[in-house]
C-alpha cells in the first residue's frame, strides 16, 4: 500500500469511527433518563421594551419643589445612614416614616408620575455612581446597602454583575419604592414586572422555593415565558413531587424537549418512591 492510500485509509478510518462516535452519543441522549429538575429557565428581556424604559427615565425631569427636594435629599440620607456615614440623629424607621410621609407630598401637590420622574432621576444617579462619576461620599450615599442586597439575590457574584443590567435598574426602583413605604413593585412598567418579579422566581437562589413560586405567579402575570416549567422545578425543589411532575409534563407538552423529558421522569420516579413509602 503506498503511502497516499495509506494515509487515505487512515483518514477514511478516522472520520468513520467520529461518525460512529456521534451516532452513539445522540442514541445515548435519546435513551429516555430520570434527571432531578433543579434549575430554573433563564430570565430574558425584550431589549427593545427594556430600551424604551430606559430612555423614558433618562428624559425625566423630577418636580421642582421644595417637596421634591426635600424627599431626594432624606433618600440620599437613608443611604448614609445605611452606611452609618450619617449622625444617628433619626433611627432607620423614623427615617422611613419620613421618607413615606414626603411621598405623599409630592404626590399630592405635583401628582404620581411626577414622583416617578424623580425615582427615574434616582436609578440615573445610580448609573452614575456606578460609572464614577460621582464622589466617592456621594456614591456611598446612593448606593446604602444595594450592594449587599444585589450579591444576596445574585444579580452579582464577586463584585460581578451576571443578571441583565436592565434587573439592577430595577431592584433600585423597587428599594426607592420600598423607602417610600409602597410596595416594591409599585408603578413599575410591564417589562420591568418581568424584570423584578423573574429575577426573584428564577434566580434568587437565596430565597425559598416557596416564596420563589409566589414571584413566580406574579412573573406569569406580567406576560413571562417557560412557567409550567420554572412551577415544576420550584415545586421539585419543594419536594412536592407529584405538583412538579404534573407541571413538567405541561412544560413537556409545550415544548417537547429532551432535557424537561428526562426531567419529567425524574420528577415521576421521585413521586412514585414517595407514594411507595406512604
Amino acid at each position: 500500500m503506498s503511502l497516499r492510500s495509506h494515509a487515505r485509509f487512515t483518514e477514511f478510518t478516522f472520520y468513520t469511527l467520529f461518525v460512529l462516535t456521534m451516532a452513539c452519543v445522540l442514541v445515548l441522549c435519546l435513551i429516555p433518563r430520570a434527571l432531578a429538575p433543579t434549575e430554573t429557565p433563564v430570565l430574558l428581556l425584550d431589549r427593545a421594551r427594556t430600551t424604551q424604559v430606559v430612555s423614558v427615565d433618562r428624559s425625566a425631569r423630577a418636580p421642582d419643589t421644595a417637596a421634591a427636594r426635600e424627599l431626594d435629599q432624606r433618600l440620599l440620607d437613608f443611604g448614609a445612614l445605611e452606611n452609618r456615614t450619617l449622625d444617628p440623629g433619626r433611627s432607620p424607621a423614623q427615617l422611613r416614616q419620613l421618607l413615606a410621609n414626603g411621598y405623599q407630598q409630592v404626590a399630592r401637590e405635583s401628582g404620581v408620575p411626577a414622583a416617578m420622574a424623580l425615582r427615574s432621576v434616582a436609578v440615573e444617579r445610580l448609573e452614575a455612581a456606578l460609572a464614577l462619576r460621582l464622589p466617592d461620599a456621594e456614591t456611598e450615599r446612593v448606593l446604602g446597602l444595594f450592594p449587599e442586597a444585589l450579591a444576596l439575590h445574585g444579580v452579582t457574584r464577586n463584585g460581578f454583575e451576571v443578571a441583565p443590567h436592565f434587573v439592577m435598574r430595577t431592584l433600585y426602583k423597587a428599594r426607592w419604592n420600598l423607602a417610600m413605604g409602597l410596595a416594591p413593585d409599585f408603578q413599575l412598567q410591564p417589562v420591568e414586572l418581568e424584570a423584578y418579579h423573574g429575577w426573584l422566581a428564577l434566580h434568587a437562589t437565596n430565597l425559598a422555593p416557596e416564596p420563589r413560586g409566589v414571584a413566580l405567579q406574579q412573573y406569569s402575570r406580567a406576560g413571562g415565558a417557560q412557567i409550567a416549567e420554572a412551577r415544576g422545578v420550584l415545586a421539585f425543589l419543594s419536594h412536592d413531587y407529584k405538583q412538579a411532575a404534573e407541571a413538567l409534563d405541561q412544560a413537556y407538552r409545550e415544548s417537547s424537549s429532551l432535557r424537561i423529558r428526562n426531567w419529567l421522569r425524574g420528577a415521576q420516579v421521585a413521586a412514585s418512591a414517595v407514594d411507595g413509602e406512604q
